[in-house]
């Protein structure tokens, strides 16, 4: 749409190339993905889980929460509830504890608080 009192190469809308860069669509959370990879929600190993809770903070969806023991380490550790999980992979990023959290559903090495 032009805007009145503006020459009529002036739109409302920036350009389609600025308002869909390709940096904004490959690293948003919500960017589309393939229709053949359906999101499948991270998990984190418990044993490995050290307590930082780097990921609580960081998680858009609050899907990770707190267990009520300590894993054989002797840590505090947390699980990732599948179902609110929407596979931004923002806790990998933000875990500093190395293999702590997979790229995938993995319910063999999550434990989950009762």
């Amino acid at each position: 749409m032009i805007h009145r009192g503006h020459s009529p190469l002036t739109t409302r809308h920036p350009p389609l190339a600025i308002r869909h860069s390709s940096f904004a669509t490959r690293h948003s959370p919500l960017a589309p993905r393939p229709f053949w990879r359906f999101p499948v929600p991270h998990s984190i190993v418990t044993e490995t889980c050290e307590g930082v809770a780097d990921c609580v903070d960081a998680c858009p969806v609050a899907c990770i929460h707190p267990s009520s023991s300590k894993n054989l380490k002797g840590m505090d550790w947390y699980w990732i509830d599948f179902s609110t999980c929407i596979d931004c992979g923002i806790c990998l990023q933000v875990c500093p504890v190395e293999g702590a959290i997979v790229p995938e559903e993995r319910p063999d090495l999550q434990k989950i608080s009762q």
